[in-house]
């Protein structure tokens, strides 16, 4: 085992001690603006997407922004199926449901990785 996955290990195991009512918070992002309330999942499974077509969970296409740029409407077309936060047994797995790239930022994986300063990653 190597010391990311220890560190992993010790923070679910920690954290599946001390489970509230919700075991991740989700925010959406436009640019530098957060739009709409914070997304706490409870299910062992949250699905983030373009629209309601695809499934329960946070529907990124109810979210208004009377200041959304053009640049933002055309990312948020290729949204589609979107992505899915996992709690299994062996951590917390993201899983991109889209044709394209997302992106995600999280203090956990950053706290995994030891990085200095936030970090986006690229989910392909």
């Amino acid at each position: 085992t190597n010391a990311s996955e220890s560190a992993v290990t010790k923070t679910l195991s920690d954290y599946l001690e001390h489970r509230s009512t919700h075991w991740c918070t989700i925010s959406y992002w436009e640019l530098t603006h957060r739009v709409g309330r914070q997304y706490n999942a409870t299910s062992d499974a949250v699905d983030v997407f373009a629209d309601y077509a695809h499934g329960s969970g946070l529907s990124i296409g109810s979210l208004p922004n009377e200041k959304r740029s053009e640049a933002v409407r055309r990312v948020r077309e290729h949204v589609g199926k979107g992505i899915q936060f996992s709690f299994e047994d062996d951590g917390i797995w993201v899983y991109n449901r889209s044709e394209y790239p997302v992106f995600v930022q999280s203090p956990t994986i950053d706290y995994v990785a030891r990085a200095k300063l936030p970090a986006v990653r690229r989910l392909s």
